[in-house]
């Protein structure tokens, strides 16, 4: 089903999961896009996990599920392209190391005893990369076959894909499908690590968003990605954030713990850290947990922990997944009664850096190329909270006690800086929507 908007212009709006939408719905972009252009929406995932649950009822969306082969050629051609890049970027390098080992670098523990045989596939595509090698168009067009059938019917003048990095490859796909038939891409990065870590360009889409100068910069270098191909645009969900916590009077009565996407151990250890020194540094203070995403599906290995210091959850999930959001309108809520935040550097970090709430980085740790590294050195998108003097990075205990010790001497915390002025995220969009069709 399409949507009638005030314009004769087509577009195709493409997600690569319930949580792209989100973003999208949840912040009224969608509907500003729709209210202009006539628009049609194609899901795209491989996994249908609450499809129900985006507001929007499933006779407007066209869904579609990639194959098995299909999703399994994304991620060998994302293997050779990430090799194929990998000499200008850490980030592909650690993608890179972390499919040879079978462990992914950082974000989980090695396991002393665990044995797995390197994966011939992954070693092929690592040859290839090496070998500079990118893939034919053609085979583009076979595994994207129902793509390029859809986006036929649909006839849009513009495929616009928004990606919190979900579906890797899947620009290409689109680029290629789109190109059959005379349509130009343009492509929304959404998260502020997408550039670095994720993205898959052996096709260069008509346009490509990106958060700041860095992630222009890096898609230039890396991703060979020509300047005027990209505009400067951040998030949606981030603009919905800033706008709300303005819109409302801050009241700071606890401290947020939001976990990394880690195991859930590594949170469990840090809170009780935090829950030991604020009863040395402020008794009674109250903690949040905020789970990540991928961790709710964990939280009965730390129920225990959390109910001895008696840790109120932020949200609780509804959802029987393996990976679930909160709604938008929970985050400004949670910010504006933070009186500091902790987190081993997640996006909260960096949300909570802009809105002026001190926020407080874990860093960690884990052997690669040759020596133990840090987390926050290696991975180029975590370079974006240097920018904030009110981030405070800590790299293990007495760091974190240290920083911790600091709001003792304090009769009240600090207050937050003025959040900073972003653009019309929406009349930006609609800009470069236009010029796009236009040119």
């Amino acid at each position: 089903m399409i949507k009638t908007g005030n314009s004769r212009e087509r577009i195709t709006l493409v997600f690569d999961s319930l949580f792209a939408y989100r973003s999208y719905s949840e912040s009224g972009v969608h509907a500003e896009i729709a209210g202009t252009y006539e628009t049609s929406f194609l899901f795209i995932d491989n996994n249908s996990n609450n499809i129900s649950e985006i507001g929007v009822p499933l006779s407007e969306i066209r869904f579609l599920k990639l194959s098995r082969i299909s999703q399994a050629f994304l991620s060998f051609f994302a293997t050779v392209y990430w090799q194929k890049r990998s000499k200008a970027s850490n980030s592909f390098r650690v993608r890179i190391t972390s499919l040879l080992i079978g462990r992914r670098l950082f974000y989980t523990e090695q396991r002393y005893n665990s044995r797995r045989n390197l994966s011939i596939k992954t070693l092929l595509g690592v040859v290839l990369g090496v070998l500079k090698i990118r893939p034919p168009k053609f085979l583009y067009m076979v595994v994207g076959k129902s793509i390029r059938v859809s986006l036929k019917e649909l006839k849009p003048n513009l495929v616009i894909y928004v990606t919190l990095g979900g579906g890797i490859g899947l620009s290409d796909i689109l680029k290629v499908a789109s190109d059959s038939i005379s349509t130009k891409t343009l492509v929304l990065m959404d998260n502020w690590d997408n550039i670095y870590s994720k993205a898959v360009f052996n096709f260069v889409p008509n346009h490509v968003t990106v958060w700041n100068l860095r992630a222009r910069d890096f898609a230039s270098t890396v991703h060979q990605i020509p300047m005027s191909n990209m505009s400067i645009l951040p998030s949606s969900r981030l603009i919905h954030l800033i706008q709300q916590y303005n819109n409302s009077v801050s009241s700071p009565e606890y401290v947020l713990f939001a976990g990394g996407s880690m195991q859930i151990s590594y949170d469990a250890r840090w809170l009780g850290i935090l829950h030991e020194e604020l009863r040395r540094v402020k008794p009674g203070l109250k903690v949040k947990y905020l789970p990540h995403p991928l961790n709710y599906q964990h939280l009965s290995q730390i129920e225990s922990l959390l109910r001895e210091y008696g840790t109120e959850l932020a949200w609780q999930s509804s959802f029987d997944a393996g990976k679930v959001l909160p709604p938008l309108t929970l985050y400004p809520q949670l910010f504006r009664g933070s009186l500091f935040v902790v987190s081993p550097l997640s996006t909260i970090s960096l949300e909570a850096a802009i809105l002026g709430i001190d926020s407080i980085g874990i860093d960690f740790f884990d052997y690669f190329e040759g020596s133990v590294c840090s987390a926050f050195e290696v991975f180029e998108h975590y370079w974006d909270l240097k920018d904030y003097p009110n981030f405070n990075l800590v790299k293990n205990e007495e760091e974190f006690r240290i920083q911790l010790q600091k709001y003792k001497i304090l009769d009240s915390f600090p207050a937050s800086q003025p959040p900073l002025v972003h653009s019309d995220y929406k009349q930006g969009l609609l800009d470069v929507i236009q010029n796009l069709i236009r040119s």
